[in-house]
Formats: structure tokens, C-alpha cells, sequence
């Protein structure tokens, strides 16, 4: 969670899988999602694959089935994939995100659904699993002036990250942001193929400097990803960097490979009891009192003696306390009784 508790541990499972890479990927996998697209799961074959004939350097756009040139920007792939209007159009959205070793070996899977809650609010549901680090799930709810993400490390940890509800779909929104070309992002070329159209881009943060990257889209007729992948490429000492060229840089080691299936108004598969594994049972009362700026509010949870307890808005991480004078650290130990209140402060400088 990145800015939230679990998504740390899924930075840390993907910083594991780059730690692992070094070599070029040496098998080159299929993949076909239930749209129907097929692609291989070595980025840089993939990328070479959706080129049209006579365009490996991707300097020109294939034609559509009219004779047109598809006319795709980055902005117009943002502007057809935000996923709360995905959700209302579709009813669901089901992401699978598989990420690759650098030898081709799976790392591990990400599955994700989207959907809405009688309530209104929207919702996500999330299994990650891996042979190689464990699994993990991960819901968020709302409704009954309630926020929350709820985390559950299979075997080691459960948290409750408590999330202001003014901010809560952009919480939610989060987990989509991957989908979402990077402000680096330039296209290379667009095509058409098996009814789709590919738009191939180039990514390189100077600032970073340690790797680049080729993400290659699929869009159905409406705009919607359908299928990405991104291909990370390691930055060799002299390399010269062209994004106009097949892979960016020649013999570039790949880093690692990520593949997303995005399917529409299918039938939710995934019922987690997450939420319950965390709120029901031998259980502590905790109430949170969040201040930030003009906004405060309370939540009311019951929580089990064992979880972390954390707050989070957007990108805005909160930090607890005892006492409303919002000096005393709040110690999690107190979860151990059977009530405990905390007062949540964001590390804002400007807020309090």
C-alpha cells in the first residue's frame, strides 16, 4: 500500500523481486486473457510483436480496419481508465497482475476486483500470492460512517488502517494508479491487432536514473485497457538511451516483467472475510478521533487484541496519539484492553 500499511509490504515484495534480477529474461511466455488478447510475457518480444511489419522502430502507426491511423495520446488512455467511472459502466472490474522474474519464473500474482457496495461507495477486493514470500488480502469498505482498509498477512500480521471518509475513494483509487501511464511516459507507435488497438510507450526518469521502461497497452473500442505490460530494462554504465529504437537501448538487461489483465462486468469471484478476520471475534473497542485541518472526525471500530492500527488519507499518513492534547504517542498495546481511543494527527507540518 505504499502509503498505507500494506501497501509498504507490497513495495517491499516488489523491491525483492528487482533485487533478484540482473540477467536478460532467457524463456518467453504466452499469455490470453479472457478478451481474447494474446502477448508474450517477455516485454521486450511483446513490444516487438505489437510493431506492425516494416515498423520495428515504431516511426509510424498502423492503420485500422477504416484506413485510419489510431490517434492515441497518453492523456486519452488516462482520460478512458479512471476507475470509478469503469466501475459504474461496467458493474465490475477484475484486474490480474502477475509479476515475472527476470528468468521468466513467476514472482508472484496480484488479483484484484472493483465494485460497489449497497451503500454507493466503491470497493476493492485483493489476493496477492507468491510462492516465494507469502499471501496477503486486502479489502476496503465504507458505509455506516466507517472508512477502512483492512490488511491480513496471511500468518503474520492483521491491520486496520482507518481512512478519513471524505478521502476514501481516492483511497480506493489508488490501487488502480498502476494502470495509469506515468508523467515520463512518451508513445512510440500505435497499431492495430486482433481488433485491438496497441499503443507502445517509453519511459525513463532521469531523476532515477537506474532503469527504464516499455509499457505496451491494449485498448478495446471504448478506450479501456483490456491488457498492459510493463518491462523494466536495467541502465548499463554507457548506454545511450533512444526511445525510437525497438528496445530503448541494445541488449539492455531485463529487470523484471509485470503483465495486467483487466476484464468488465463480470461476475465477482473473490469474498473475502478479511474484514470480519480483523473486526469480530476477541475484540478491543477503538475509537479514533482524526484531525486535519478543517476536518475532524470520529470512527468507531472493534478490533482484535493482536492488529496494527494505523491512518490514512490519500498520500497522507496520520499519526496517533493517547491524548487529545496530541502529545502521548498512542501505545498499541492498549488494543489488549477492552476500549481504547486515539487521536490522529497528520504529519502534515501545516495541520496542528
Amino acid at each position: 500500500m505504499m502509503k498505507r500499511v500494506l501497501t509498504v509490504l507490497i513495495a517491499v515484495v516488489f523491491a525483492m523481486s528487482l533485487a533478484a534480477c540482473g540477467n536478460s529474461v532467457e524463456e518467453n511466455n504466452t499469455v490470453t486473457d479472457g478478451n481474447g488478447v494474446t502477448a508474450a510475457a517477455d516485454g521486450a518480444d511483446a513490444v516487438t510483436e505489437a510493431e506492425p511489419e516494416g515498423n520495428t522502430e515504431g516511426e509510424t502507426a498502423a492503420p485500422d480496419e477504416s484506413g485510419e491511423v489510431p490517434n492515441v495520446t497518453i492523456q486519452d488512455i488516462v482520460n478512458k481508465n479512471y476507475i470509478a467511472d469503469l466501475v459504474y459502466n461496467a458493474g465490475t472490474v477484475t484486474l490480474e497482475n502477475t509479476l515475472y522474474n527476470n528468468d521468466g519464473s513467476v514472482y508472484g500474482t496480484y488479483n484484484y476486483e472493483f465494485y460497489t457496495l449497497d451503500s454507493g461507495y466503491p470497493a476493492v477486493q485483493l489476493v496477492f500470492t507468491s510462492d516465494e514470500v507469502g499471501s496477503s488480502e486486502t479489502m476496503c469498505l465504507a458505509g455506516d460512517g466507517i472508512a477502512a482498509e483492512y490488511d491480513n498477512y496471511v500468518g503474520y500480521t492483521k491491520t486496520l488502517t482507518v481512512i478519513p471518509t471524505m478521502f476514501y475513494e481516492m483511497q480506493v483509487e489508488a490501487f488502480w494508479e498502476m494502470m495509469y501511464p506515468d508523467s515520463y511516459e512518451q508513445v512510440v507507435s500505435v497499431s492495430t491487432q486482433d481488433g485491438a488497438t496497441v499503443v507502445v510507450t517509453f519511459s525513463y526518469d532521469e531523476g532515477y536514473g537506474e532503469d527504464y521502461k516499455r509499457c505496451m497497452y491494449y485498448l478495446d473500442d471504448s478506450g479501456r485497457i483490456v491488457y498492459k505490460e510493463v518491462t523494466r530494462y536495467l541502465v548499463t554504465e554507457g548506454a545511450e538511451i533512444d526511445p525510437e529504437t525497438v528496445y530503448g537501448m541494445d541488449e539492455a538487461p531485463v529487470m523484471s516483467v509485470d503483465t495486467y489483465f483487466v476484464s468488465y462486468g463480470e461476475e465477482r469471484k473473490l469474498n473475502l472475510t478479511t474484514d470480519k478476520d480483523i473486526t469480530e471475534g476477541d475484540t478491543c473497542e477503538f475509537t479514533v478521533h482524526i484531525v486535519d485541518g478543517d476536518l475532524t472526525e470520529t470512527q468507531t471500530f472493534n478490533v482484535v487484541h493482536d492488529a496494527f492500527i494505523g491512518v490514512m488519507a490519500a498520500d497522507t499518513v496520520y499519526e496517533l496519539y493517547a491524548d487529545e492534547a496530541m502529545t502521548e504517542i498512542f501505545d498499541m498495546s492498549t488494543l489488549a484492553n477492552d476500549t481504547a481511543e486515539a487521536w490522529a494527527k497528520s504529519v502534515n507540518p501545516s495541520v496542528g
